[in-house]
């Protein structure tokens, strides 16, 4: 896989930091908790820069409303995963 951004670079070091010597479970519990961090930053960016009026709400709403439906499953599945160990 090639690595094209920082951001990208940041999130497999995370990964990799995070599951040296963890078990499979251990591994998908910790996926959805960088996951669910990388979409609550996410929407918080486009908070402040709709509230700072550098980007027009009606142009990312939809973008908005998907990141938190997606970061309510991330969280739902996480919690689960947690549960099911």
């Amino acid at each position: 896989m090639e690595i094209k951004s920082y951001g990208q670079a940041h999130l497999w070091e995370q990964i990799i930091v995070r599951l040296h010597g963890r078990d499979q479970k251990q591994i998908l519990s910790l996926r959805f908790g960088i996951v669910t961090q990388e979409v609550d930053e996410t929407i918080y960016w486009l908070e402040l820069l709709t509230e700072s009026n550098i980007i027009n709400l009606l142009k990312v709403e939809n973008l908005m409303n998907e990141a938190k439906e997606l970061l309510a499953i991330f969280i739902s599945t996480g919690k689960t995963a947690k549960i099911n160990k």
